[in-house]
């Protein structure tokens, strides 16, 4: 999916469900994985050979294909790619914050980048609660969170047929 909060939300589901041996085990998987794997785990080749650090990433070139081999653009000493692989990342605000970074790895950083300008500030797709990421009592006020207005475009014409 597309939101790495799920496996957070996830985590806290068990809790409610299964003894504490499990959700240790459950936790130790969760937090190897690390969460969202942009520019690690994932890349996007676009038809014309640019590579992207995952295919949301599209204005954030590493190189080209038909140029450089992947495998060297891939391994290279791309300065994004090489943030976007630490652990920790260098998260700010809520994300920065949270207890579970580790498990969802910050979420999706190119949406963070896209809506505020700075792809380590927090992602505006965390549904989760401050208490729910373990900021409650020393945490920011919900009401500092970041708010997204969503894009209301043209309604579907239930005439259009799309076969």
């Amino acid at each position: 999916g597309n939101n790495d909060a799920d496996a957070v939300y996830f985590l806290q589901w068990a809790r409610r469900h299964f003894d504490a041996a499990r959700i240790a085990h459950l936790e130790d998987h969760l937090r190897a994985w690390g969460g969202n794997s942009s520019g690690l785990g994932v890349a996007n080749i676009a038809p014309t050979g640019t590579v992207h650090p995952d295919t949301y990433w599209s204005d954030y070139t590493v190189g080209n294909v038909k140029q450089t081999p992947f495998t060297r653009l891939w391994t290279g000493d791309d300065a994004m790619l090489a943030t976007l692989r630490q652990r920790p990342r260098p998260l700010k605000g809520r994300c920065g914050a949270c207890a579970f970074k580790e498990v969802c790895g910050g979420n999706t950083r190119i949406r963070a980048l896209q809506i505020t300008g700075d792809p380590w500030a927090e992602d505006p797709a965390c549904y989760l609660s401050n208490a729910e990421i373990g900021l409650e009592g020393g945490g920011l006020p919900e009401a500092d969170r970041l708010t997204v207005t969503p894009f209301r475009g043209k309604r579907h014409d239930p005439q259009h047929r799309f076969f």
